[in-house]
């Protein structure tokens, strides 16, 4: 998957790209405390 849609879903899904930015930088309990973007690094 392209990172263009990935973005392009996130966007879809939060409604705008800083709500989108703002999910990826933020620590998320379900994925064991590690932000989103750390995820999309490798």
């Amino acid at each position: 998957m392209e990172i263009a849609e990935v973005v392009n879903i996130g966007i879809d899904f939060f409604g705008n790209f800083e709500k989108f930015k703002l999910w990826l930088e933020t620590p998320n309990f379900a994925l064991g405390n590690i932000k989103p973007l750390e995820l999309l690094k490798d």
